[in-house]
């Protein structure tokens, strides 16, 4: 029997699961040129020949409620990579209206085979931290595509920080390890060597100022998310969706640690 999926959606075109992020983050690492653009429902090309007209309801519905759909991706020329029941939602909807097209600056096949390698790159991600259900709702909550982010300045530090535990491992501590950054009574001193440290204070001060720091990095990060409701649908408590939720974040932005200020430390580590 033939897999449904194939039907509407031929093998080589591209599912992009992973994070907007995620995905820019590869596109800057690899220098493949590609720009986030408004682009009119009617001058966007399908490639697929089929959709599901269940999940195009989906979308319909959605926008009919004043939900934003995620961007369609393209080629240089407006031939549709990824997205085809978006797309088929707005042409429903509001055919006149431009939306949010990430365009790769290439034609239809090295575009498709980018973002199929991307996806690829996610879902080993995906297995080696182990995180599916929270790296979903990354990507459901991630709305910097519409919502343009400050440069996350990061820096390399060599920082002597206080834990009063040992260091975990990522697999008893997927939020990593948070230290002290002044001395406290029985916590051991480390000195710790990192590559890429994001400081909270070059986004806002206001957040080490804050009464639970990572809460308040993690409102300025995802502006819609519900972390009560987040951390019941994985079973976490709400500081551990929070911290790994921001850690996760980190990662796929290359970032090793998190300072919060002269407070917190937070180190992220995967290995």
């Amino acid at each position: 029997m033939q897999d449904i999926n194939n039907i509407y959606k031929p093998k080589n075109h591209p599912q992009v699961n992973a994070p907007f992020k995620f995905v820019t983050g590869e596109l800057n690492n690899t220098n493949h040129p590609y720009e986030v653009a408004g682009v009119n429902v009617s001058d966007l090309k399908p490639t697929q020949p089929f959709v599901d007209n269940d999940i195009v309801d989906i979308f319909v519905k959605k926008l009919q409620n004043g939900e934003a759909l995620k961007p369609i991706w393209s080629d240089k020329n407006n031939n549709i990579l990824d997205g085809h029941h978006r797309y088929a939602a707005h042409l429903i909807e509001k055919p006149d209206t431009a939306i949010p097209v990430i365009k790769l600056l290439c034609d239809t096949k090295t575009g498709m085979d980018v973002l199929n390698g991307i996806e690829e790159e996610f879902q080993k991600h995906k297995q080696k931290c182990d995180q599916s259900e929270l790296l979903r709702m990354l990507s459901e909550y991630d709305d910097s595509v519409y919502i343009k982010e400050k440069p996350l300045k990061t820096k390399k530090e060599v920082i002597t920080a206080y834990k009063k535990g040992p260091i975990l491992s990522y697999a008893d501590a997927k939020a990593g390890n948070f230290f002290s950054l002044v001395p406290l009574k029985g916590y051991k001193p480390y000195e710790i060597e990192l590559d890429s440290v994001f400081d909270t204070d070059s986004l806002d001060k206001k957040i080490a100022n804050s009464q639970y720091p990572p809460e308040a990095l993690m409102a300025a990060w995802f502006h819609n998310i519900d972390i009560k409701n987040g951390a019941e649908s994985v079973g976490k408590t709400e500081d551990q969706f929070i911290g790994e939720f921001i850690a996760e974040k980190a990662r796929i932005n290359g970032i090793d640690a998190i300072k919060y200020g002269n407070k917190l430390l937070q180190t992220i580590d995967e290995k």
